[in-house]
């Protein structure tokens, strides 16, 4: 009996060193970056056809995903292309019938019938015969979305459910109708979700935590840059927070010290004035450059495609007249002179041509829309047309305007503060979510332009296509990491370091074209130490905020979202040089310590532990995930508008261990304590891995989430 229970007890380890191990591997897999692949499929070699799309990674719920299908050879055409969002890990096959195999129909075993979320699209079909064989491809895009559906499958009967989410990627699957004769080809890639919480992905705030406010057009680089941070080396948690309300209010709240930092392409400029109403003398600020930017016109809806779908426009190009007529007037700024050179310039809209209107008519929606709110990227937008185009940066003269017409347009950061107004001009949006609203609202059967004053990232985050303007020599300019490259050095340099665009610079013919509205994106980070609420030093946060900086201005210039390009060498050495002064400065603080508080954590100084800032759960987003709030200033007396610093350190305790919860049991018997239960713990584990505790957990279906 002894040797049996010897054995059985040898069991019991193996099988607790077998889920140990098995751990070790998940943590090592978890720690590889996915990739997504796509089987090739058909029988041709080599293959005469590709599909791809875009973007695939750090999705949102609503965001437009765009595919471009190419032909290179005359005698294998592509007639149609389906597209669905279905489950992931299954390997969709071809078929030789009129529609594609029974594992890609709607309603059966792998794709919902209805769509995942009230954003998304149920699918996207596209007529691609006439320009899949050209240079530019077919291109149609699919609205994803995050959410969980339930179906009962038409196929086999049995019920059915799919979650697209950060913790489960689905699938998105093309069909294309190709070759002679016509078959349907699979093409399949999978979409990978972002996380709703960047900052409960890290584990929740880290201690000390820096907070930060800045435009939402700021939202998804600080995402990715709070993801990846905290993955480093022996850190644990978030580095910052952020709150992302207007460009003006984040300066505004930097100035007031209610955050730590802000993030600012024009910060205290007086020229821009992006925070009138911020007092003097204003909190000294150090500009340090995090990444390239460009104020754009940017191009949104599409023409008609098969089955009622949408084909995303091509790029547009604009002469200066027509960009600011457009931009000034709205519906009422082109004439039919202009109109008609737009038409040759832009054929998918010549009506001769069957192409879409130039604007869309839909009522209730302005079809050129700007930013109601101080932002930087209006300024330099406006301050464009302003300076090249004088004569035609001026309100429609027609009664439509009322006293305003005929006046002189000037450059504006805050659109809905404008003098002479854009009332009737353009719609004033409040957020990238609600300019993706607008895009969203305008309905499938309605075609033609929808024109919006706004920055590269947000363009490229909401589907849009950035328009070519052109430059101060005549010449159409893609914006782009080349054109934007360009621009930086012949940007004009401000009393404070930093550097505005210049929209008269030119290159020669045949050298990369400066785009004329780039913009460099700076961290407004303080110049003296930060202090808490009593006006004492706060090291630890001075040293996180000083790791974040170093990590966004190194392994982070390399995790930019769309639109945005990583710094010039000659942008990236002065970050480094302004780096350097960060905090620098001697400090105008008087520390005045209070009697110590032992209810608290914060070295007896009466501030509450969580006042380093709230996490992105705590306060409202913009109605989208891909928009992320936090509180604002330092803890809960911050967010409803205390003037106060941004929150307190924690304490970091360096004497001896204090007893556990209180306690009057010695540490050294509540440290045995603690050791059985790690042991019952292993032993735990071991039970699972013996089948004893399977009852107790469901694996869910693979791709098919919870």
């Amino acid at each position: 009996m002894a040797s049996k229970r010897l054995r059985e007890r040898a069991r019991h380890w193996v099988r607790g060193s077998a889920v140990l191990a098995t751990l070790a591997v998940a943590v090592a897999v978890a720690v590889v970056p996915a990739v997504s692949t796509a089987p090739s499929a058909g029988a041709v070699d080599p293959q005469p056809w590709s599909v791809t799309a875009t973007p695939l990674a750090n999705l949102t719920d609503g965001q437009p995903v765009t595919m471009t299908v190419k032909t290179n050879d005359p005698a294998f055409p592509i007639y149609t292309a389906e597209a669905h969002v279905c489950r992931s890990g299954v390997t969709y096959d071809p078929s030789s019938a009129d529609r594609p195999n029974d594992d890609f129909k709607l309603g059966g075993d792998n794709c919902p019938l209805t769509p995942i979320s009230s954003s998304a699209d149920q699918g996207a079909t596209a007529s691609t015969y006439v320009q899949a064989p050209t240079p530019e491809g077919a291109k149609f895009s699919i609205h994803v979305g995050v959410g969980v559906v339930a179906w009962t499958s038409s196929i086999s009967g049995s019920s059915e459910h799919l979650a697209c989410n950060s913790d489960f990627p689905c699938t998105l699957v093309v069909e294309l109708q190709a070759g002679n004769p016509a078959t349907w080809i699979p093409w399949q890639v999978d979409l990978h979700y972002q996380i709703d919480d960047p900052v409960a992905g890290c584990g929740g705030p880290a201690s000390a935590v820096v907070t930060s406010a800045a435009s939402d057009r700021m939202s998804n680089a600080w995402v990715n840059w709070t993801l990846a941070a905290c993955k480093q080396p022996g850190q644990k948690g978030a580095l910052t927070t952020a709150s992302f309300l207007s460009e003006g209010d984040a300066v505004q709240n930097f100035s007031l010290g209610k955050v730590d930092m802000a993030y600012s392409a024009a910060g205290y400029n007086p020229i821009v004035n992006l925070a009138p109403d911020a007092p003097d003398p204003k909190r000294p600020a150090i500009y340090v450059p995090v990444a390239v930017n460009a104020a754009v016109m940017a191009l949104g809806n599409g023409q008609p495609g098969l089955g009622g779908t949408k084909i995303p426009f091509s790029p547009a190009s604009l002469t200066l007249d027509e960009a600011a007529a457009i931009v000034s007037g709205g519906t009422a700024g082109l004439t039919p002179d202009q109109e008609k050179a737009l038409w040759t310039r832009n054929p998918e809209f010549d009506p001769a041509k069957g192409g879409s209107r130039i604007m869309v008519s839909v009522v209730g929606v302005f079809p050129v829309e700007g930013p109601a709110e101080s932002e930087s990227s209006s300024w330099f937008g406006t301050n464009y047309f302003q300076k090249l185009t004088p004569s035609n940066w001026v309100v429609p003269n027609i009664p439509q305007f009322g006293t305003d017409a005929g006046k002189a347009r000037g450059s504006d950061a805050a659109l809905a503060l404008a003098s002479p107004s854009y009332n009737l001009a353009l719609g004033l949006y409040t957020g990238r979510p609600s300019l993706r609203k607008v895009l969203r609202g305008i309905g499938g059967s309605d075609y033609g332009g929808l024109w919006a004053l706004t920055d590269l990232e947000t363009a490229n985050a909401l589907g849009m296509v950035p328009v070519n303007l052109q430059n101060a020599s005549g010449q159409f300019v893609t914006p782009n990491a080349d054109s934007l490259a360009a621009a930086v050095p012949t940007m004009i340099p401000q009393a404070d370091g930093t550097l505005v665009p210049n929209p008269s610079a030119a290159a020669p013919v045949g050298q990369p074209q400066p785009y004329p509205s780039t913009y460099v994106e700076y961290a407004m980070a303080p110049a003296e130490p930060l202090v808490d609420a009593d006006g004492c030093a706060r090291p630890a946060s001075q040293k996180l905020l000083k790791d974040w900086l170093t990590y966004v201005l190194g392994a982070g210039q390399q995790s930019l979202p769309a639109g945005m390009v990583p710094l010039t060498p000659a942008l990236a050495a002065q970050a480094q040089q302004q780096l350097a002064k960060v905090g620098a400065a001697p400090s105008t603080a008087t520390c005045s310590t209070p009697p110590p508080d032992t209810t608290t954590t914060d070295a007896g100084r009466g501030t509450s532990a969580a006042s380093g800032g709230g996490t992105a759960s705590d306060s409202s987003s913009y109605g989208s995930s891909s928009d992320y709030g936090s509180t604002p200033a330092g803890g809960t007396g911050a967010a409803a508008g205390a003037a106060s610093p941004a929150g307190a350190e924690l304490a970091v305790s360096t004497g001896p261990i204090p007893d556990y919860g209180g306690s009057s049991a010695p540490s050294g018997l509540v440290a045995v304590a603690t050791l059985l239960g790690i042991v019952l713990l292993v032993f735990g584990a071991a039970a699972l891995s013996s089948g004893r505790g399977r009852s107790l957990l469901r694996r869910p279906t693979t791709g098919a989430g919870p």
